[in-house]
Order: structure tokens, then C-alpha cells, then sequence
């Protein structure tokens, strides 16, 4: 039984540490959630309102076309340097990010926007986690691609859904530790973030990483813990209860997750 635990742990962070390298536009990029679906705050499947790109204004803010009209949208949880703020200079990095998201975000291309619990900020500005669909038909959410990759920080100015809060705190991580974009040797020596980057305390500890195992092939998840778990082929992660039985699984019947 022990060994199970230890193997079981041992694989999950392998598995979280994979990281799988994406093309979009013919721009290379690393992206470990390709697992990620849009889904509400009740953890329902759902999708995300289409819009149509009209121009990147910086590294997190995008003026996409909606059938309400036109909006500047603020990218939910990741702050990058400025570029175009109007009593600053250029912060360093900021043009990077600014270019990484242009050549991922090109003008007139179809993207999708899902919303947290406040749609819009004190500004009346349009708050969104911005996705697109890969060649493989795969969600991709912005937000996190842009930390993942070492262009932006895990923001928390303001609070946001807490699975996703782990998740960007995760992404930081990765870029961190892979030495990407600004946290790169030479770029981190010159570059400070310009808002409240993510902190233990107020966002959860990256150590609540995945807390159940589903079975590909009986459609069951499991705890961690459980006796009952399957082969490391047949497994899929989750992050919560909610998300799992939005995926199509229902609970084991002797961990009862």
C-alpha cells in the first residue's frame, strides 16, 4: 500500500512537470495543461463567448470584436511590464511580451472569452480568460500560456477562482524554474514586476495539485489514496470532485472520493 502512495505521488509530479510544446500561427510554445477545458465557476462545460481579434494592445490586454460591440479586455490573473502605460517608460520585458502575444493573437483571428465571478473591473474594463483551440482541437487558455512561458507573473491584485489561482501560481513556477523569458539569468537581474506578484498568502500553495485519479477505461475517479487505482497508462488528473464529475466520472465506490 505504501508503495502504491509513493508511486502514485511520484508519478503525479512527473506528470505535472511535462510540459508540451505547441505551435500556433508558427510560433513555438510550451503549455502543460492541455488537459484544461473552459468551464464555469460550478464546474460545468461550457463555451466560451466567441470574438474576433482586433489588436493586441500589450502583453495582457486585447481589443477583441464581440457581438456587443468592440471591448478592451484585461487578461484575469497575469501581469506583464508595461509598454504603453501613460506616465511610464517601456519596462523591461514588456515589449517581449507584448510582441508574444501579438504573433499568438493575430488581428482578425477567432478567440473565445469565459468570465469569473466579475465580469468588469472599477474601470468598467472587460475582465476574461482569453482560449483558443490548437490544431489538435485542444483548449488553450492565454492567460496561463503567457506565464508558462515566461512573459507575465500570477497576478493577484484582485482574487480569482481558486483552481485556476493554483494553476497560475504553478505555471510561475515552471517558467521559473526552466529559466523562461524573464526569468531568464540575464533578464531577471534587470526586470521587477510593477504590480503584486502571487504570494503564499493569497494563493493556494501549488502543493494542492491534483487531488483525484480517474480511469480511462471505467470512467471511475479515485483518491490519491485509494487501493483501487489504475495502471499509470489508464489514469487522467484532477483537480477537484466538481471536475471530475463534469468530465464524465463518477466515484469510486470504496474510497468514495
Amino acid at each position: 500500500m505504501k508503495k502504491t502512495i509513493i508511486s502514485c505521488i511520484c508519478f503525479c509530479v512527473f506528470f505535472l512537470s511535462f510540459a508540451f510544446g505547441l505551435t500556433r500561427n508558427g510560433v513555438a510554445y510550451v503549455y502543460s495543461y492541455t488537459y484544461l477545458i473552459p468551464m464555469d465557476l460550478s464546474y460545468r462545460v461550457i463555451t466560451p463567448a466567441p470574438a474576433r481579434v482586433v489588436s493586441v494592445v500589450d502583453g495582457n490586454t486585447v481589443k477583441v470584436s464581440l457581438a456587443s460591440g468592440t471591448e478592451s479586455v484585461r487578461l484575469i490573473g497575469v501581469a506583464t511590464q508595461e509598454t504603453v502605460h501613460p506616465t511610464k517608460t517601456v519596462e523591461a520585458f514588456g515589449k517581449e511580451a507584448s510582441d508574444f502575444l501579438k504573433k499568438l493573437c493575430k488581428d482578425g483571428q477567432e478567440v473565445y472569452l469565459s468570465y469569473d465571478r466579475n465580469p468588469r473591473d472599477v474601470n468598467n474594463q472587460l475582465l476574461a480568460y482569453l482560449w483558443w483551440k490548437g490544431d489538435d482541437g485542444k483548449w488553450v487558455l492565454a492567460n496561463l500560456a503567457i506565464i508558462e512561458n515566461g512573459y507575465g507573473y500570477a497576478c493577484s491584485d484582485f482574487s480569482f477562482r481558486e483552481d485556476y489561482m493554483v494553476m497560475f501560481s504553478d505555471a510561475q513556477e515552471k517558467a521559473r524554474e526552466n529559466g523562461y523569458g524573464l526569468w531568464g539569468a540575464a533578464a531577471v537581474s534587470t526586470t521587477m514586476p510593477t504590480v503584486q506578484q502571487a504570494s503564499p498568502a493569497s494563493i493556494p500553495s501549488t502543493s494542492k495539485k491534483y487531488q483525484y485519479i480517474g480511469n480511462k477505461n471505467t470512467k471511475v475517479f479515485h483518491r490519491l489514496t485509494c487501493s483501487s487505482l489504475p495502471d499509470e497508462s489508464n489514469r487522467v488528473y484532477f483537480y477537484t470532485r466538481e471536475e471530475a464529475i463534469a468530465a464524465g466520472y463518477r466515484p469510486c465506490g470504496n474510497c468514495k472520493p
